[in-house]
């Protein structure tokens, strides 16, 4: 009797959440910043307010977003464990207001089911970039105004239910598939005159947000350009949904066995069993339609983007809205087990998924030392250096972004006046990796292989200065087993050389 009065009180659930959120996340107070960071921080602090007329530098159009991470920069300053908390607090806030929206709709399901919903996105462990990035902090704000909306929705409070689609919208792109969301449940709850009702004032305020995005952007689209966002190939469109449906029934990248996969596979289906024994046919139709409808509506935006989620971290955040639909789909699978079996099957795979998450959240850890380590050393090199060619540096960190970009904006907000050129990226898999010397020459340590043009005549690494598009430089460092070792440099023919093992 207790305990149903303490789950069925809202703050107590939010109390557990947040629990819950700062065990699986405690590894984000240690991470600093990383790649595109750097260049918002560096524009912070030379610009200040003054970037919200220059739309903050993004090709992007996400005023409220930037204008929150400003407001937050101006009272901490420089403190990134006040940003992560923040941003985790956000992410804590979205999986409790999951738990409020599953809530309050009309169900015969176990009184677990909403808390599952909320407790399983809070842990997924395909949140780690949204959660832990700074630079991703956009999809959870967006999804915090985009539940509350929706809640604004089914409550019949439109005023609210617009200006929070507003808001939803200027935090993320993603917040225009809201509408579209609205109107399946109400095609699932037979409201049609509610969608009849609502329908003429968010087609105008959609119009409105689009050509407001399209005055200050001078483009409909913007971001990554028309050729990628728009790119209908129905091959590429199949093959997403397909790896995103992958992603979630396999967890593969947590293993990269496929007989564990196969293993996951079996168990999650297995936990369809009661459902499939005790479900009108009739009813299983409509409630699957609702299933794949929102599926295919929160992969809408980032249907054309890269699925390189699927093997590691990187672009994790693209599924930020369409793993809620995975969240509830195996809350709604369990929550039809009998009642004794749901709290043990619940604990066991919100053990796994925290133990996954908190396993990745090390990786944004190590790459942050990876990163700092790399940036502290390039400074000190620089100090008196006007020109400088960067021939290994960090891309990632076992998927997490380390270096793709931010180098000049960390120097310059450092107050180094060089010049830099990253001609090579690399992929990190041990933060005491780059390249490593062995008895004189130069080979590939705990990297993927860098292909260089080789001369046929002396076996030395020999790279074109065209490719780098700069005409002389005063030193070519390459990251060398955690330090910089300085290339040999032949100013005649602007090339540069160091022995390795063919």
């Amino acid at each position: 009797m207790r305990l149903n009065t303490l789950i069925s009180n809202n703050y107590f659930i939010l109390f557990c959440f947040t629990i819950i959120g700062l065990t699986a996340y405690f590894n984000c107070v240690y991470v600093g910043l990383l790649s595109d960071d750097f260049c918002f921080f560096f524009n912070a602090k030379e610009k200040g307010w003054d970037l919200i007329l220059e739309n903050f530098n993004d090709p992007f159009f996400l005023p409220l977003t930037h204008l929150f991470q400003l407001v937050v920069y101006k009272v901490f300053g420089e403190n990134f464990v006040a940003f992560h908390l923040l941003q985790l607090t956000i992410h804590i806030a979205v999986s409790w207001q999951i738990f409020l929206l599953v809530k309050v709709q009309k169900n015969s399901l176990s009184v677990f089911f909403p808390i599952l919903c909320g407790l399983f996105f809070l842990i997924l462990p395909y949140h780690t970039e949204s959660v832990v990035w700074l630079s991703a902090i956009s999809y959870p704000i967006c999804m915090f105004f985009a539940l509350l909306s929706i809640r604004c929705y089914i409550n019949s409070r439109y005023f609210l239910f617009y200006l929070l689609l507003t808001l939803s919208i200027l935090c993320k792109e993603m917040g225009y598939i809201i509408p579209f969301v609205v109107i399946a449940l109400d095609w699932y709850n037979y409201n049609f005159k509610r969608i009849r009702k609502t329908l003429l004032p968010t087609t105008l305020l959609v119009i409105g947000n689009i050509l407001t995005r399209y005055f200050v952007l001078d483009s409909f689209v913007g971001g990554y350009g028309i050729d990628r966002h728009l790119s209908f190939d129905l091959f590429l469109i199949l093959k997403s949904i397909g790896v995103y449906i992958l992603k979630y029934i396999t967890f593969f990248r947590f293993s990269n066995s496929p007989y564990i996969a196969i293993c996951v596979v079996i168990s999650l289906a297995g936990l369809t069993i009661p459902f499939l024994r005790n479900y009108s046919l009739n009813k299983f139709k409509r409630s699957f339609t609702l299933i794949l409808l929102l599926f295919l509506i929160t992969l809408l935006p980032v249907i054309t983007l890269e699925t390189s989620s699927f093997h590691s971290i990187e672009s994790d955040r693209y599924g930020y809205f369409n793993t809620l639909i995975f969240c509830i789909s195996i809350s709604f699978f369990i929550s039809h087990w009998k009642s004794q079996y749901v709290p043990f099957l619940s604990i066991i795979l919100a053990t796994v998924f925290c133990s996954l998450t908190i396993q990745d959240t090390y990786k944004w850890k190590n790459a942050s030392f990876l990163c700092s380590s790399y940036l502290n050393k390039l400074s000190a090199i620089c100090v008196k250096t006007q020109s400088v060619l960067l021939i290994n540096t960090p891309d990632n960190f076992k998927g997490v972004y380390v270096l793709r970009n931010g180098v000049e904006d960390f120097l310059k907000n450092k107050g180094v006046n060089v010049k830099s050129k990253v001609l090579e990226f690399q992929k990190f898999n041990s933060i005491n990796g780059g390249s490593k010397i062995v008895n004189g020459n130069l080979v590939n340590h705990n990297t993927e292989k860098i292909d260089y043009e080789n001369s046929s005549t002396n076996r030395n690494l020999i790279l074109s200065m065209n490719q780098a598009r700069f005409v002389t430089f005063d030193k070519l460092l390459i990251y060398c087993n955690s330090n910089f070792k300085e290339v040999n440099y032949n100013p005649k023919n602007h090339s540069f050389s160091y022995l390795i093992n063919e």
